[in-house]
Formats: structure tokens, C-alpha cells, sequence
């Protein structure tokens, strides 16, 4: 939690008020879940994250006057920089923030440069639970928490992993239960008064999604082999369809559809994901995974794809942010040709885990703010958030969309397959219960 603040939402924070403060509208919708907003919100987070960034602080400066010792300027200067960042994370928490990392995102969203979503309460993976009552209250929930927090109800929701189910026949995961017809996720999403969400391409386009963590998270070897054997093939919709629209949501009973979704787009996600052909891979940016034994602290490069992490070079910051730049131009050149001859109002939706910036690709943060400030000044595009162009261009389809989810393979199979379905049988005789009592 402490690094997420430090590494991913202080930094965004910083880097939305500078857009602000030129005039440039974010262009940004962040999903913010309950949990997250509980965290943030808790009252022993000021002391924790302080403890935390004092920490780094202090194994920043020993570090640094260890490394002098050594004769190792450039770790040296690694060292510093790192104690440099955190005494400044700390100083904005607590002085320009006041230790309200929440308010600081409604602020943002009050003065237009940020839209705030929702995601479900506890992120669970809403197809496959066995109740209609849990799932709808995973989203009344998260209405209320954002309500709560935040000042005003959410318009759109992050589905939980992407995560879609339409309305028909429904068989439980563990075989307990018979078949029996069920309501699809876009009727709980109305319910919960919310009016979109964002679903993978390939639930849109047919085939296969490249998923959202094979570079991160998972064995993509184990993941194949759980997808041949226990997901079934992708259906197609019946006919091709444009991923630069938004979609009404056909509902299963025929009737007027109530929410619509956005598609994400392939290209731009590919190219931010993966750590093999995306941005993140790149020699000049900080290395993840290799810390250091005395206190944590990262001062490597990716250097190369093959790099062993004994041979990674020391990271340069003043390199890693040259890049950034220079990956910004790449993006928005992206985002201006995909969109080039579109049908308007056509539009390009990229979405991500937040935590992906900053955190798992550290200069990710820099990257956004220099995308948004590309995107602002050019001619042929327009920033926006997702739900004002649902409000200024709503959805002139309507799309019965398939079962799926952004996960690799665009299936369930990540959170249903042979190592797994174990869980299933624990999660539904527990909503049993708890519906009972």
C-alpha cells in the first residue's frame, strides 16, 4: 500500500495539478475501488506511510554515503536521487496534501481534469458467483463507498477484471446447483444507477485477447495450457464491428438497452503492457526486481531483454525520463493514426491497472503527463474522459456482447480451471450462507 501511494498516486496527483495549472484537462478516468478508498481513507495511513517514506529516506542517505565510500558515483548518485524522491513524497503528502490522498482525487475531478469510476466492492469476479443478490450488492456498495468518499455517485464502473456475462442459462462452476436462467451483468449495472463500462476488444471483435498480465503475473506456458484445456473457444459476434465506438448493451429480454460499453483498444494496450513489446521493456528504465540487500532500494536498469539481474547497469533517471519523452511521441503518433478516417464520433479508449505507472513501470507517471500534454496540442485528436463522451456522444449500436474477460486467452480460465475451482467451492456455499442468515 505504501508503495502504491508513493510510487503510483502521489506522483499521479503531482503530475494532473501541473496539467491543471497549464490549462490541459486530464484525459483521464481512474477507477477508484472501495477497497482502495477504504485504504486511503483509513485513519492509521498517515502514521504507516510516514514510517515507510521515513524509512526510505534514511536507507536512501546510508546508501548514498556508502556508496561514496566505495568510489561508486554512479550509485551514488542512484542512492541520492531515491532519498531525494522520497523526501519529497513525504513533504507533499503531509504539507501540499494535508494527508488526504482521496481529496486530493475529488479536487481533481471537481475542477474536470480527472473523471472518478468505480470498480466492484470487493473485486470480486462477478460471471462466476452464484448469486444475484452478491453481485448486485458489490456494486450498491461500491456506489455508496464512492458516494461516500468522493461526493457524488459514480457514472461508470470498471468491471472487475473485465469481466462480462450476459443474461441466459447459467451452470455453477462446482456442478452444485442445476441450470437455471440468470440475469447478465448489465442489468445490475443499471440497477446500481451506473451508465458504462469498458470491455477487451476481443469480446467485441471475436478471437483471442492477448490479456492484460502476461508480462507481470503469469506463466504464459501454464496459461496456454489451462486455456486448451479448460476454456472454451472465443464466440464471434455475427458481424464486424468498429472498436472506436461506444455500444448500447443488448439485454437478454429484448428491452430498451439502460448502459452501454467501450472497447479497449488492442494497439495502444499492447503497446503499454507488454514488457516484451511494449514501452516498459525499454534498457533505460528502472528495473523491478532487482533491490537492494540494504534497504530495498532499486538502482537498475532493465539494461536488456536477457540481461541477467547480476549484470544490470545502474539506472540513470535523467536517461529513463529522455525516453519516456520520446515513447510519449511514439504513443500519441499511435493513438492519431488508429483514429485517422474514423467514423465520428469515433473514439480510442486505452485502459490500465493504475498501479502499472509508477509502480511496476516506474516512469510510467512522467510518460502519462507528456502522452496527455502531446495529446492537448494536437491537431487531429481530442482529450476527453470516458463518461463525458458518453454524455456528448452517446452510442448509436447496440451489441449482445459474449461471456469473457480481459484475461489472457479473453476467457474466464485464469480464475476457473483445474488448480483453481477448488475456490468455487468455497465462494458459493459461503454466499449461501450468507444470504441465509
Amino acid at each position: 500500500m505504501c508503495e502504491a501511494v508513493a510510487e503510483t498516486y502521489l506522483p499521479l496527483i503531482a503530475a494532473l495539478r501541473r496539467l491543471r495549472a497549464k490549462g490541459i484537462p486530464g484525459g483521464l478516468t481512474l477507477s477508484v475501488s472501495p477497497v482502495l478508498a477504504e485504504q486511503l481513507a483509513h485513519s492509521e495511513l498517515p502514521e504507516i506511510l510516514g514510517e515507510y517514506l521515513d524509512e526510505r529516506i534514511r536507507t536512501g542517505a546510508e546508501d548514498t554515503e556508502r556508496f561514496a565510500r566505495e568510489d561508486s558515483p554512479e550509485l551514488t548518485a542512484a542512492a541520492r536521487y531515491w532519498h531525494d524522491f522520497h523526501a519529497e513524497a513525504l513533504s507533499f503528502y503531509r504539507n501540499d496534501l494535508g494527508g488526504d490522498v482521496l481529496g486530493a482525487f475529488r479536487d481533481l475531478a471537481e475542477s474536470g481534469t480527472l473523471e472518478l469510476a468505480t470498480c466492484g466492492a470487493t473485486h470480486a469476479y462477478l460471471p462466476l458467483l452464484g448469486r444475484d443478490e452478491t453481485i448486485a450488492l458489490q456494486l450498491e456498495l461500491a456506489r455508496r463507498t464512492h458516494e461516500r468518499y468522493f461526493g457524488q455517485a459514480p457514472r461508470g464502473i470498471w468491471l472487475p477484471e473485465m469481466a462480462y456475462r450476459p443474461g441466459g442459462m447459467w451452470t455453477s462452476p462446482t456442478g452444485a446447483a442445476p441450470a437455471r436462467h440468470r440475469p447478465g451483468l448489465e442489468e445490475h449495472v443499471a440497477g446500481a444507477g451506473l451508465s458504462w463500462f469498458p470491455v477487451d476488444a476481443a469480446m467485441l471483435l471475436g478471437g483471442r485477447s492477448f490479456g492484460s498480465y502476461p508480462d507481470f503475473f503469469h506463466t504464459r506456458t501454464d496459461l496456454q495450457n489451462a486455456a486448451a484445456a479448460d476454456s472454451p473457444p472465443h464466440p464471434r459476434p455475427r458481424a464486424p464491428r468498429d472498436s472506436h465506438h461506444s455500444y448500447w448493451v443488448a439485454r437478454s429480454n429484448d428491452r430498451t438497452p439502460q448502459v452501454g460499453c467501450f472497447i479497449r483498444d488492442p494497439r495502444t494496450s499492447l503497446q503499454v503492457w507488454s514488457g516484451e513489446q511494449g514501452y516498459p521493456g525499454d534498457g533505460a528504465y528502472l528495473e523491478f526486481h532487482k533491490k537492494a540487500d540494504s534497504g530495498g532500494q532499486r538502482y537498475w536498469c532493465v539494461t536488456g531483454p536477457d540481461t541477467d539481474l547480476a549484470d544490470k547497469a545502474v539506472y540513470d533517471p535523467a536517461a529513463a525520463t529522455e525516453r519516456a519523452k520520446v515513447h510519449a511521441d511514439h504513443f500519441v503518433k499511435l493513438v492519431e493514426s488508429s483514429l485517422r478516417g474514423a467514423e465520428a464520433p469515433a473514439v480510442l479508449v486505452a485502459p490500465f491497472d493504475a498501479e502499472l505507472f509508477g509502480h511496476w513501470w516506474y516512469e510510467g507517471v512522467a510518460w502519462i503527463e507528456a502522452v496527455l500534454k502531446r495529446l492537448h496540442a494536437s491537431e487531429q485528436v481530442e482529450i476527453t474522459t470516458v463518461g463525458r463522451q458518453w454524455q456528448e456522444s452517446p452510442a448509436r449500436q447496440v451489441v449482445a456482447l459474449p461471456e469473457g474477460s480481459w484475461g489472457e486467452g479473453g476467457h474466464h480460465y485464469v480464475w476457473r480451471n483445474r488448480q483453481v475451482d477448488w475456490i468455487w467451492d468455497l465462494i458459493h456455499p459461503a454466499e449461501d450462507e450468507l444470504w441465509q442468515l
